[in-house]
């Protein structure tokens, strides 16, 4: 009897983990999402709100990395005809074209002061928001919305900046800025109303311009992007870059706003795609803190083989020097804790590299642990024959991937002057870098010392 009913709880379990997959998923896609978009396409929101005039849609995110959204293949108004605005396609995000909706946007659930704005230093910025307007509740912020009765344009700024300091606010405007709903649901992160706009009205903008005010030394929030497929291999077919520095994701992300990205593989630990023949693994964390070093290079090298990736191993990340304002190309590096890795020395080489460049350092760059630096590092800053160098410690992950899969690596840094801030600009450089020369080379080298003079050094904007 005793067994009889160890089965029973067991297969109690296991169908309690069963249901709880089926709503956690496919029922909340088809049923909960699907009863909240008809609801929000029903009309119903005009008989409270006539002023909200904003088109639902059904669309993809594809996850968070470093607890902002990913979304690839972003949808475009001008595409998108009346028949693909008003149905459910069983994606898992509900949003809007904002048209002629304004949303107060806080990227933080920790209270924020903002320091120097006259009558908004004693309180979070939440106090001095209307307590009735439409609102809600976002896995890490808030959302307050408004209507435009201004009859003049307001632009949307990205990253509220108050005497040279930066807030996680964001003024979000336009016929084509999209605003994501309740109950969206992502990572097991939810989207909630706190004031429906089913129960509460929208204020107007008119009412409350004192937040616009607060954007008044913040720029204009604009993506120009690049040609179509720019981020496609012409002459290397096969290409896989490899990226876990989120800034530098966020500008690929943007400068290829016209190409699509195909998902192939997503768990909590990375994101990857193809466009075309050329592979995106974008990783949510530096590889060392999910994996070990040959946990990582095993689980990569399976991809690889899955897609048949033969044309190239690209990454791209950043690092600070004492001297150097550049984008370099490392083929070696040396790892102070190589015995940790089991690595037989502490100097690694790349067998074969994708492109050489005349950036391209000979000597081996020493990757060194940030927390150790001061400690174990004392080379002269003005010393010319020193590599004093701080960069990604997990990049020689990649070498020992391209050793280990036999295709040839390329490990791209933006070197970055140590006492400098790391900005959009710089991250831009190395995205345009990569497209220009790398995913567009023709040469792949066996022998490490050969450099090709026609690919120009990238030196940073001052």
């Amino acid at each position: 009897m005793k067994i009889d009913a160890l089965y029973i709880f067991i297969i109690a379990i296991i169908i309690v983990i069963l249901a709880y997959t089926y709503v956690s998923s496919e029922y909340f896609y088809k049923t909960v999402l699907k009863q909240a978009f008809d609801k929000l396409n029903n009309g119903d929101i005009q008989k409270l709100n006539p002023e909200m005039n904003w088109n639902i849609i059904n669309m993809e995110i594809d996850g968070y990395i470093n607890n902002k959204k990913m979304v690839m293949n972003q949808p475009h108004r001008e595409t998108m005809n009346s028949i693909s605005l008003d149905t459910f396609t069983e994606k898992n995000t509900l949003a809007a074209f904002l048209n002629n909706v304004i949303v107060f946007d806080i990227d933080s659930n920790e209270p924020l002061v903002l320091t120097g704005v006259t009558g908004m230093e004693d309180n979070p910025i939440q106090h001095y928001l209307p307590k009735t307007t439409v609102s809600a509740k976002t896995p890490h912020g808030y959302h307050y919305y408004f209507y435009n009765d201004t009859g003049t344009h307001i632009p949307c700024y990205v990253g509220l900046k108050i005497n040279d300091t930066k807030y996680p606010i964001d003024l979000l405007t336009g016929q084509k800025q999209l605003i994501f709903l309740p109950p969206t649901r992502i990572d097991s992160e939810c989207y909630r109303w706190i004031n429906s706009p089913f129960t509460h009205r929208i204020e107007p903008m008119s009412k409350h311009m004192r937040l616009l005010d607060l954007f008044a030394y913040t720029k204009e929030f604009a993506v120009a992007p690049e040609q179509p497929n720019v981020c496609i291999s012409k002459t290397i077919p096969n290409l896989l870059c490899i990226v876990w520095d989120f800034q530098i994701i966020y500008q690929l992300k943007h400068k290829c706003a016209s190409t699509t990205f195909e998902k192939l593989h997503y768990n909590q630990h990375e994101l990857m795609y193809r466009t075309n023949s050329t592979y995106y693994l974008f990783l949510k964390h530096a590889p060392l803190q999910n994996y070990k070093a040959h946990q990582f290079i095993n689980h990569v090298a399976g991809l690889i083989l899955k897609y048949d990736i033969t044309g190239g191993i690209v990454h791209l990340g950043c690092g600070s020097s004492y001297k150097n304002n550049s984008i370099m190309q490392f083929n070696s590096c040396r790892v102070h804790n190589y015995k940790w890795h089991e690595l037989p020395s502490d100097n690694l080489r790349a067998e074969q590299t994708l492109v050489q460049t005349n950036v391209f350092t000979h000597r081996p760059i020493s990757i060194i642990s940030k927390d150790i630096l001061h400690e174990t590092y004392h080379a002269d800053a003005n010393d010319s024959n020193t590599d004093n160098h701080v960069i990604n410690e997990d990049m020689f992950l990649i070498i020992m991937l391209s050793n280990q899969v036999r295709v040839p690596c390329v490990c791209l840094i933006q070197v970055i002057a140590s006492d400098e801030s790391k900005d959009d600009v710089k991250y831009t450089k190395l995205i345009q870098y990569y497209i220009n020369n790398v995913l567009n080379a023709t040469h792949h080298s066996s022998n490490p010392t050969k450099s090709l003079t026609f690919f120009g050094g990238v030196h940073m904007i001052s």
